[in-house]
């Protein structure tokens, strides 16, 4: 069957109408989460069912009976306003706030969010504005949450310490 845009329509986030990114939760948290960015505002979304079930690693699809819209299982959970434009972004699960990295568009740097306070730390800085920003890719595993950045044919990790590198 052919779909066109009329009919992709009913499967719109609300919230969702200008976004020019997003980035989402790995799907091995007990949540699946979704943040968006619509220019300088974000906003983060909460699956509202649990990803997986307590005795099994599989998914749980949720029944709503005869007709299921999975847009109905997102609820919007936080709005963040950023200084500028975002042109990368990663959220890590920590807890018990996430922490949302991002890369500017007019910054040659990584800054880190939090989720609850949205204060903001800058994390790494580069060399030139030129740079060009590859990957990052961000994980929490045994306490700890690293960040794998790619930039100008080079990979480095990060360790990030309350927030901060």
């Amino acid at each position: 069957k052919v779909c066109n845009k009329s009919s992709l329509t009913a499967y719109q986030l609300p919230t969702t109408k200008g976004c020019h990114l997003f980035c989402t939760t790995p799907l091995d948290g007990n949540f699946l989460r979704v943040v968006i960015a619509v220019k300088t505002k974000v906003y983060m979304l909460v699956w509202k069912h649990p990803a997986t079930s307590s005795t099994s690693s599989t998914p749980v699809t949720p029944s709503f009976g005869g007709s299921y819209n999975p847009v109905d299982g997102f609820v919007k959970h936080r709005e963040l306003i950023l200084g500028d434009i975002p042109v990368m972004m990663n959220l890590i699960d920590e807890e018990p706030s996430g922490k949302l990295c991002v890369v500017y568009q007019k910054q040659p740097a990584v800054e880190s969010v939090d989720e609850i306070t949205a204060e903001t730390q800058r994390i790494y800085n580069f060399d030139s504005v030129k740079t060009k920003i590859t990957e990052m890719l961000g994980y929490y595993q045994n306490g700890k949450s690293e960040l794998l950045l790619g930039h100008n044919l080079t990979c480095q990790i990060l360790t990030l310490r309350d927030g901060m590198v």
